[in-house]
């Protein structure tokens, strides 16, 4: 058990210490890439319409160099870290360590006298 009281003080000071970076840095969301997106490479190619006019009737070049799309979805800062810290303080406080019984003390019948 003192591993798992342990592993909620690292959590929880990771947690505190992540909070601090993230006020210094103004940061205020993380950024993640949305699963199920499809990158500019793998959309399919959608053909000229050459009805809206004579500039539009040649196709556009391929940019060849050009990134590949990718949407991402931000989520506030505060929510990871607030569970994080949330989990680190129930593994901290929840579990009890393990102390052994204290011996009992034992008693002796006549008092001791000092020798003079």
């Amino acid at each position: 058990m003192p591993q798992v009281r342990l592993i909620g003080l690292v959590l929880f000071v990771t947690a505190v210490f992540l909070t601090l970076v993230a006020a210094m840095t103004q940061t205020s969301h993380i950024r993640l890439k949305q699963p199920g997106r499809m990158q500019a490479a793998e959309q399919p190619a959608q053909p000229h319409a050459a009805a809206n006019g004579p500039l539009d009737s040649q196709p556009n070049p391929p940019e060849e160099n050009a990134a590949p799309k990718v949407a991402f979805i931000s989520i506030p800062i505060l929510w990871p870290l607030a569970i994080a810290g949330c989990l680190g303080l129930i593994l901290w406080f929840s579990t009890t360590p393990f102390t052994p019984a204290k011996p009992t003390s034992r008693r002796r019948g006549r008092s001791r006298r000092r020798k003079r």
